[in-house]
């Protein structure tokens, strides 16, 4: 539970990952279960138990931080460093953000969400795909088919990019291109 004026928190389930809400019917339940149990509610802490370096998904899922208390020197100069006084980074700055991880390991009160290691990765491999697809000539001569001009287009451009593309691996399986 991050808010509890706002009723938003962490979930890893795939819905949060998914439904940009910032909150998931489990959360709502206890949020629920909150209101209903006063007492339950003075007994908590309301001390945030860490910063939380996760991807927003009230904001695109920009990769954000949340601390609701004061920050340490340390910790507020690594968080201006990388999020420039911002409470996240855009996509655009993710490759920049790799060094930031291994940082933030000297600053215990960091906590980093895997969908946050997840989602520079995937900015990386994106990257190192682009740059071999600029490098690469794709060569058709293997084929036995006269292939369109829009079916090599299609091979180049699935070629150097990552996802779900499956074409046969069968050499002379011309279906794939038909």
């Amino acid at each position: 539970m991050r808010d509890f004026e706002n009723e938003t928190g962490y979930s890893d389930s795939p819905d949060a990952r998914k439904n940009k809400l910032g909150t998931t019917k489990h959360l709502m339940y206890a949020f629920r279960k909150l209101k209903e149990t006063p007492g339950l509610m003075k007994r908590m802490s309301t001390t945030y138990p860490f910063i939380e370096i996760f991807c927003d998904p009230l904001n695109d899922y920009r990769v954000s931080w949340n601390w609701p208390h004061t920050l340490e020197m340390n910790e507020q100069a690594l968080l201006s460093r990388y999020f420039k006084n911002k409470r996240f980074i855009n996509d655009e700055a993710l490759l920049d953000f790799l060094s930031f991880f291994e940082e933030a390991e000297e600053l215990p009160r960091i906590h980093i969400r895997p969908e946050v290691r997840e989602k520079v990765e995937q900015a990386y491999e994106r990257k190192l795909l682009a740059d071999i697809g600029s490098r690469v000539t794709l060569s058709f001569d293997n084929i036995k088919a006269n292939l369109y001009d829009y079916q090599k287009e299609g091979v180049r451009f699935v070629t150097f990019k990552k996802g779900d593309f499956r074409l046969h691996t069968n050499p002379d399986c011309v279906s794939c291109f038909a």
